[in-house]
């Protein structure tokens, strides 16, 4: 198979969670298949085209289901995603590339304050919840190094040893603009017009609300008022065949933001300031 989503889960609730999670896939690509490494089936499991029973119940399933994996291209996903706009552009990425990531939004990469192999600043941590690959002898090296390392250092998060893995390795990674993997939330207020819609919306607060086997729907996460700036965002993207209208930031629309506004343009008139339309020649 030349491309396909993946998601790894271990527990009941990780796996009512992926299944909610790949019904959003489907509803966005019919036509890629969708498979599941779990350590058990869970309800709804008939959204996935195949359930992998997972060999070793590591707290990191991701890098099994990602060595597993059966497609050429493989973009894995965690459970507590919805997404909201096709990504058939990733698929095609690792035509290119043997990894494609996006950047960590809100972590600093402390893996490296207390090292002596310190890696610069500037290389920042990746985001394995949304972490394409292609199948290589490369890649599979790479996935099995991390794994060596997790168990070995018993580390609780997989992120800062993917950093160091790709900072020292050869593999080629393509970086993913945020929209693909939008984990900080508070960015959807100030995106507008000439802003890429969000392809992918992953958050905490999915596993967090779960309970008496319902999972929350994305509306439920993150609000109506959101879920309809996501839909004008798709709706005006042209990369997604959007045709461009005016979509303002959602700051815009938020309590005291005109009194505010208004505030600034009166002190802006008493102080005689005048702001140019346009910026006059040579002022760069």
């Amino acid at each position: 198979m030349d491309r396909g989503f993946v998601f790894g889960a271990f527990g009941e609730p990780y796996g009512l969670l992926a299944a909610q999670a790949a019904r959003t896939v489907r509803a966005i690509h019919p036509d890629i298949p969708i498979d599941l490494f779990a350590d058990a089936a869970p309800d709804g499991a008939d959204v996935f085209d195949k359930v992998h029973i997972l060999q070793d119940a590591h707290f990191r399933p991701k890098f099994e289901a990602l060595i597993r994996s059966r497609f050429e291209r493989t973009l894995y996903l965690d459970s507590d995603i919805a997404m909201v706009a096709p990504v058939n552009d990733v698929f095609d990425l690792l035509g290119r590339f043997d990894v494609a990531a996006a950047h960590v939004q809100v972590r600093m990469p402390e893996d490296d304050l207390q090292t002596t192999r310190p890696i610069p600043a500037a290389y920042p941590q990746i985001n394995t919840g949304v972490f394409g690959i292609r199948r290589s002898e490369a890649t599979r090296a790479f996935l099995e190094s991390c794994v060596r390392t997790l168990i070995e250092t018993e580390a609780k998060q997989d992120q800062p040893i993917v950093r160091r893995a790709l900072y020292e390795g050869d593999l080629r990674l393509a970086v993913l603009p945020w929209q693909y993997n939008l984990k900080n939330l508070r960015l959807l207020v100030s995106m507008h017009r000439q802003s890429l819609a969000p392809r992918i919306i992953h958050s905490s607060y999915f596993h967090r609300r779960i309970g008496d086997h319902r999972v929350p729907t994305l509306e439920e996460v993150i609000g109506p008022r959101a879920m309809a700036h996501i839909e004008a965002m798709i709706a005006c993207d042209p990369t997604l065949g959007g045709d461009r209208r005016e979509v303002p930031p959602m700051y815009e629309s938020l309590p005291g933001f005109a009194f505010l506004k208004k505030l600034t343009n009166r002190r802006r008139k008493r102080q005689g300031i005048e702001f140019p339309k346009r910026l006059p020649p040579g002022l760069w």
